[in-house]
C-alpha cells in the first residue's frame, strides 16, 4: 500500500534561492508567503558540525515544496526585475571636498 501524505504536508522540497544573507533569505521567504505559497529557511549550523568557524560557508536556503518551485522562482524573478532600483550599494563615506 502506497503513503498516505497528509494534506499541507511536503516531503519533496527545491530551493529556489541560496543567499550568505539571512536578512535576504527572509525577506524572500516573507515575499513568497505573501503570495500563498509555502516557503521555509535551511540555515547553516557549521558550529554543530565543526568546533571553528566556517566564514564563506555560512548559505541560507529558501525551499518551497517542488510543486510551487516554478511558480517561485517566477515571482523571485519578477519582484527582481521590478525592483532592480533597489539594490543595496555601496555608499561614499568620504567627506566632500570644498
Amino acid at each position: 500500500m502506497a503513503p498516505v501524505s497528509e494534506p499541507g504536508v511536503h516531503t519533496d522540497w527545491q530551493v529556489v534561492l541560496t543567499t550568505g544573507s539571512l536578512t535576504e533569505a527572509l525577506l524572500v521567504q516573507r515575499l513568497l508567503q505573501g503570495y500563498g505559497l509555502t516557503g521555509r529557511i535551511q540555515a547553516p549550523a557549521p558550529y554543530q558540525v565543526f568546533p571553528f568557524s566556517m566564514a564563506g560557508w555560512d548559505w541560507y536556503r529558501v525551499l518551497v515544496p517542488a510543486e510551487e518551485g516554478s511558480e517561485a522562482r517566477r515571482i523571485i524573478d519578477e519582484h527582481r526585475r521590478r525592483h532592480l532600483w533597489l539594490r543595496l550599494v555601496e555608499s561614499n563615506t568620504e567627506e566632500p571636498t570644498s
